[in-house]
Formats: structure tokens, C-alpha cells, sequence
């Protein structure tokens, strides 16, 4: 979790270990045909044992995809025990709950109005760090990495992290939620003892994920993330044309161009 509470590594990269979980495959519906376009999978770093790693990985044939569309993250907190096993209505940090982590200005200024997990000056440009992890490479990858903290509290803190590809440039303010990690973050009374579990990683998202993510949007109020909104795996998504096709494109474009200006400047003459 971010907030107060993401303690953050010095280090540019950490060995991180493999859990039994395994890597699930992810779809996504692109001009209505279902394709399978990379693997989700996460793990615990083998230095901390509460922060988890999660990473998206794009197949080869779908990279190209990373031309049109961020594949982000969307982080619920789902649910607030303190002491364990005592559930409270609300994250006296996020507020009621679900609730997007982290939270929109006012709640937190260091953030934007987008529910994504990583701002933009945080995810651009690509090749950046947080929490001591490279987060974002174009066409490869996509990581979303979290190190809770709840001060002395003997909190039991649970979330759904969601895989989404922001849709919104061509779609306003819409993403497709793509795979999803159930986790929990055991604080211990101490963030230092603190204790991350996975129970769940999959690449299937249904109608249930997206009442859960917009049910938090919502809980952010009127002031949080304006008409932000979740839409199931099954929303079909225009296909991204490949890198040489947009040089060809661009090239038509602008021969085209040109050849209208020259086209003028004859008329003109």
C-alpha cells in the first residue's frame, strides 16, 4: 500500500522469489476475437516479506499493443481488521471502504485524479523505478510493486490488485480489468515484522471484479476520481496497429499532406 504507508528500497533491482502460485495466462478481447496476449504472476522479495512483486509480461506477437494502451494497475483495499479479526467499515488512512489505494486529492496530494496506481510522473517515461523495481517496459512488461506499513497498529489488511489497460484514449476515462492478486498484509504491531500473503492470482476478471472497482471509485466521493470507470475483460478493445504500419501510416499521412499543400499552392498559382 502506498500513502503513508509504501516504505520504499534503496536498491535499483532486488532477487526476488517464486511462490508456488505460478504465472496464469491473460486475455484481452481485441476487435472481438479473445487473444491471449501475456502472463501475470507474483511473488514476495526475498529480503522483505511484506512487499509483493507483481508482473505483467507481454507475448512477443502482442507487444505491440504497448503503442496504444498502458497496461496499469488499479489497487482495492478490500478489507480493515484492527485488532485481527475485528473488520472496520473503514482504512483510517483510506477512508470507507473498498477504497482505491492510493486515494485522490485532497485525501493524498501527491496524487492524480486517475485510479491507477502509479501517476503519470511515477509510470512516464518508461524504465523507471519504485519501490527499487524497474515498473515499466515498453512492449515487455509491467510491475506493480507494494510494501505496506500501519504503524504500530496489530492490523490485517486485504486487497485486490487488478491488471487494467487504459482504455481512455480512445474510450475517456475507461479501463479493461485484465487479471487480478488477492493479498493480504499482516502489520504484526511493527511495519519491520511486517508479513505479505498471496492467495490468489488469475487472469480471469467478471462482473463481480468490476461492481468491486467502481463501488470504490465511488467511495472516493465527488471530489476523487470524476466519471473513472471499470469495464469487464469481455469489453472489446480496437486493435493497435504494428510499429512498421504506423510508419506507413505516418508516411501516407504526410505525402498526403504534402501533396494537397503542393496541390494549393498550384490552385494559387
Amino acid at each position: 500500500m502506498r500513502s503513508t504507508r509504501l516504505i520504499l528500497a534503496l536498491s535499483l533491482l532486488l532477487p526476488i522469489a517464486e511462490l508456488a502460485h505460478g504465472a496464469v495466462i491473460v486475455n484481452a478481447t481485441i476487435d472481438g476475437n479473445v487473444k491471449t496476449i501475456g502472463e501475470l504472476n507474483a511473488v514476495i522479495a526475498n529480503d522483505d516479506a511484506g512487499k509483493i512483486v507483481a508482473t505483467f509480461t507481454l507475448y512477443a506477437d502482442f507487444s505491440y499493443l504497448d503503442n496504444c494502451y498502458d497496461f496499469q494497475w488499479v489497487n482495492v483495499e478490500t478489507r480493515y481488521e484492527n485488532p485481527l479479526n475485528n473488520s472496520l467499515a473503514s482504512d483510517p488512512i483510506l477512508g470507507t471502504l473498498p477504497a482505491i489505494d492510493p486515494q485522490p486529492p485532497p485525501t493524498n496530494n501527491t496524487e492524480d485524479s486517475k485510479p491507477f496506481y502509479y501517476n503519470d510522473g511515477e509510470w512516464l517515461p518508461p524504465g523507471q523505478s519504485f519501490g527499487g523495481f524497474v515498473i515499466h517496459s515498453e512492449g515487455n512488461f509491467s510491475r506493480f510493486v507494494d510494501r505496506p506499513a500501519d504503524g504500530t497498529r496489530n492490523s490485517h489488511i486485504f486487497f485486490t490488485t487488478y491488471l487494467v489497460i487504459d482504455i481512455s484514449s480512445h474510450d475517456p476515462n475507461r479501463f479493461v480489468l485484465i487479471g487480478a492478486i488477492d493479498w493480504n498484509y499482516q502489520n504484526n504491531a511493527n511495519p519491520v515484522n511486517g508479513v505479505t500473503t498471496i492467495t490468489r492470482i488469475s487472469g480471469v476478471t467478471d462482473g463481480s471484479d468490476v461492481t468491486l472497482v467502481n463501488n470504490a471509485i465511488g467511495n472516493a466521493g465527488p471530489n476523487g476520481f470524476g466519471d473513472w470507470k471499470a469495464v469487464p475483460q469481455t469489453h472489446s478493445i480496437p486493435d493497435c496497429p504494428e510499429p512498421a504500419t504506423l510508419l506507413i501510416v505516418l508516411a501516407g499521412t504526410l505525402l498526403g499532406a504534402w501533396g494537397a499543400r503542393r496541390h494549393g499552392m498550384w490552385l494559387a498559382a
